[in-house]
């Protein structure tokens, strides 16, 4: 009798303690659970990404107030969406619009790398110690 108990509570206990499915991405990244990987988008998706699209591919989508873009069915929020996402510290998506005089400098180009503004080609500011013409 007391064997039994025993064999039932183990079977309880393991049973609550199984660790959740954790989907695993081709590059190896481990998903946490809940969410599903993505290798197109690189990215581990939570189902409400997934039913914020309704697979419409380019919409606009939103996930928890901000917007992204569908891609592959998910709401894809991140650098390279064609929106600039300044809640997650994205400063561009692409230089279209953007000079180096926008920010004090004479003259150059700027490009937006990994979202973020790059003037690393920039020259020549108001006190640069040359008189430019």
């Amino acid at each position: 009798m007391i064997a039994r108990k025993l064999a039932i509570l183990a079977a309880v206990y393991l049973g609550c303690t199984t660790a959740p499915e954790l989907s695993v991405c081709s590059n190896g990244r481990v998903c946490p659970a809940e969410t599903v990987c993505v290798d197109a988008l690189d990215s581990c998706i939570g189902d409400d990404e997934f039913t914020s699209c309704r697979n419409r591919d380019g919409e606009v989508c939103q996930k928890e107030g901000d917007l992204g873009i569908c891609q592959d069915g998910a709401c894809s929020m991140s650098c390279g969406d064609e929106l600039v996402q300044l809640g997650q510290g994205e400063e561009c998506e692409s230089a279209e619009g953007l000079d180096c005089g926008a920010f004090g400098f004479y003259e150059g180009t700027v490009s937006c790398t990994s979202c973020a503004v790059d003037t690393s080609t920039c020259s020549g500011f108001c006190g640069d110690g040359l008189i430019n013409g």
